[in-house]
């Protein structure tokens, strides 16, 4: 059986083949990036950042459908964020942000329909 490589290597390799195509490491693509975001008005890209939140479905971001029971939501969570979680190898604040968002959404409508 083939042993799974560990994201931290992943990310590496990713890292290197951007690296080679584009001539700039993935950190220089955010660092351009945020600069941008960073000539934006406040209003601009905080109604673009709310927006955005609004169209991802919390369910689509945890992979359940919404028939989900609150057991299978907070088996998926605890998964995830075992993956994503920043002080992990390879974590990802941002995507932990995003599950912790759509996590609490879930457990709430599940809570309020009973």
């Amino acid at each position: 059986m083939a042993k799974k490589p560990k994201p931290g290597k992943i990310i590496r390799e990713l890292d290197d083949i951007i690296k080679a195509f584009t001539g700039k490491p993935i950190q220089g693509w955010v660092q351009e990036a945020w600069m941008k975001a960073q000539r934006t008005t406040v209003g601009q890209a905080a109604s673009g950042v709310e927006r955005a939140a609004r169209a991802i479905d919390p369910y689509a971001i945890l992979g359940l459908p919404h028939s989900s029971t609150l057991e299978e939501v907070e088996s998926r969570y605890r998964k995830l964020a075992n993956v994503f979680h920043p002080d992990k190898e390879g974590g990802y604040g941002e995507a932990m942000a995003l599950l912790n968002n759509a996590y609490e959404q879930v457990k709430r409508e599940i809570i309020a329909r009973g």
